[in-house]
């Protein structure tokens, strides 16, 4: 599982066709992953954890039966956002943002993809004037999106030139200004055997082990030691 700042979260997943519940992952599904605190039965799924299974794999010599999933984030769907609207391009067949905040040109793609029927599931936590932290948009800009462009490509350009931070929870795309999603993370973080690090090997070899050293330099110099 890995949740990157700024970027699509994804997970790799094993699971057994002889394990209970294995048909729910037997075709397109959506998996989330929830948390709980050591001391607490109550999970809860925090933003980025929720998952779209595309792609499995096994080996039909494969006994136990396992399959292996790729999921990419929920907001892997933004891949199929697209500037397809040719009404809205100019005479170079860009589409053209003119003191414009994230949250409009965001919304924009996507309720024009919502009016063609596609990513129905997504929702926005941010409109036009206020982010998702509720306070309002402090930048506007000047800017052109070339036709036939993806809206993931359209928020990392906007993301890469400072003007906003993003994720996801659940399936709400999340939007603020930047910095709006920094936290303090200079706190130490405890790792348990088993439910956080999954293999922690200990190797040892004596086939280097030396009696005596011996180095040899320049001009004929050497020097030898008993180890």
């Amino acid at each position: 599982l890995a949740v990157p700042y700024n970027d699509i979260p994804s997970m790799t997943l094993e699971y057994s066709l002889h394990t209970v519940a294995w048909s729910h992952l037997s075709g397109p599904a959506e998996v989330a992953v929830e948390f709980a605190a050591q001391d607490s039965d109550e999970y809860v799924e925090y933003p980025g954890c929720r998952f779209l299974l595309l792609r499995n794999q096994r080996s039909f010599n494969d006994r136990t039966g396992v399959w292996r999933y790729t999921l990419p984030s929920y907001a892997w769907q933004l891949r199929k956002i697209r500037n397809i609207e040719p009404q809205s391009w100019d005479d170079e067949n860009r589409r053209v943002f003119t003191n414009a905040t994230v949250g409009e040109i965001l919304k924009t793609f996507v309720d024009e993809a919502k009016a063609r029927g596609n990513v129905p599931g997504l929702e926005l936590g941010f409109d036009e004037q206020v982010t998702s932290s509720g306070v309002l948009w402090i930048n506007t800009v000047n800017i052109a999106f070339d036709a036939g462009q993806d809206l993931w490509s359209i928020l990392i350009s906007l993301t890469s030139q400072g003007l906003c931070d993003w994720s996801i929870h659940e399936r709400t795309l999340l939007a603020y200004n930047a910095g709006g999603l920094a936290n303090d993370r200079t706190d130490s973080v405890a790792l348990f055997p088993q439910r956080d690090i999954k293999d922690a090997p200990d190797d040892s070899s004596y086939e280097d082990l030396a009696a005596r050293v011996f180095a040899l330099g320049d001009s004929g110099a050497w020097y030898s030691e008993v180890s």
